[in-house]
């Protein structure tokens, strides 16, 4: 027996699964801004190790200091993109040499691409996320 649905019962229906759909996208959203800013955070933590003063600067100096591997200078282009701080734009420039739209091998060269997005960022390219995992972080 085939089970009809009245105009009200569908109108239900179809609000019942927008809002199941928008909870799904805030929660994949938050949970997203939440791995980015432990990302970042934990990227802070293991270059102040190694390198001294602020997150920025010990980012900055490892990014310079070609002993490290390409992989994980490529984690500090993008931990210093996310972090939006307008001193590093000379270091990343630097670097900078354009990207023709070529995939590129991290572990090999730094990323034109992740340079590109870095760059963007401190010139006011939005990154949404940043404004919710940094809020009240105070990360140094």
């Amino acid at each position: 027996m085939k089970k009809e649905y009245n105009k009200q019962q569908l109108k239900s229906l179809i609000i019942y699964l927008i809002s199941i759909g928008i909870m799904c996208f805030v929660f994949t959203f938050l949970v997203s801004v939440n791995i980015i800013g432990y990302s970042v955070k934990n990227k802070c933590r293991l270059v102040q190790e190694k390198y001294s003063g602020d997150c920025v600067e010990a980012l900055m100096n490892y990014l310079e200091d070609e002993d490290n591997g390409f992989t994980s200078r490529n984690s500090a282009i993008w931990a210093l993109g996310q972090l939006g701080d307008e001193r590093t734009l000379p270091v990343l420039e630097k670097y900078y040499v354009g990207y023709n739209g070529e995939r590129c091998n991290r572990s090999q060269e730094l990323s034109q691409l992740e340079l590109k997005r870095a760059i963007g960022y401190m010139q006011g390219s939005p990154n949404i996320t940043t404004f919710f995992w940094r809020f009240g972080q105070g990360i140094n």
